[in-house]
């Protein structure tokens, strides 16, 4: 097993609170990866490690390397899948009345459906990488604190 693979087994270990088991390659990674129990992983978990493995995906890419078309519209997508993801996350944070994160999200939203359309002008570059790798790193924590407070509410309400 990679060392990725190891670390995100842990990271899904402790994001889901049951241990997750990785067979065999990393490229099976996301087919083969179930809870101890024989569960699959939620749905947000497959994303959640969708965004991991694209991450790492993308630091395969070569800095000042000029990615062919497949790759832009790659990272394009990418970048298209997480401003929709971010805006989401804020459409959930104003239902839990969170506006600062809402707002946080929406703008963030914004910003990388503008990165999508200049990398769709431009090649990709180091700045680009950035911005993805930081968007990912800003949703996954609103989508950690957001769980965090449905629980809270949800415990609240008994």
């Amino acid at each position: 097993m990679t060392d990725i693979a190891v670390r995100l087994q842990e990271a899904m270990t402790i994001q889901t609170g049951t241990p997750v088991t990785v067979r065999w390659s990393f490229r099976e990674f996301a087919l083969n990866c179930t809870r101890r129990d024989g569960r699959p992983l939620t749905q947000r978990m497959h994303r959640l490690f969708q965004t991991l493995l694209n991450r790492e995906a993308l630091r395969e890419l070569t800095p000042g390397e000029d990615p062919t078309m497949g790759s832009r519209a790659t990272l394009i997508e990418i970048i298209d899948d997480l401003a929709v993801s971010a805006d989401h996350q804020g459409a959930r944070a104003a239902a839990l009345a969170e506006v600062l994160l809402s707002a946080g999200m929406f703008h963030l939203g914004d910003q990388l459906r503008r990165q999508s359309h200049a990398l769709s002008e431009l090649d990709a570059d180091d700045e680009t990488l950035e911005v993805i790798d930081e968007a990912r790193t800003q949703i996954a924590r609103t989508i950690l604190l957001l769980d965090q407070a449905d629980t809270a509410q949800a415990k609240e309400r008994r």
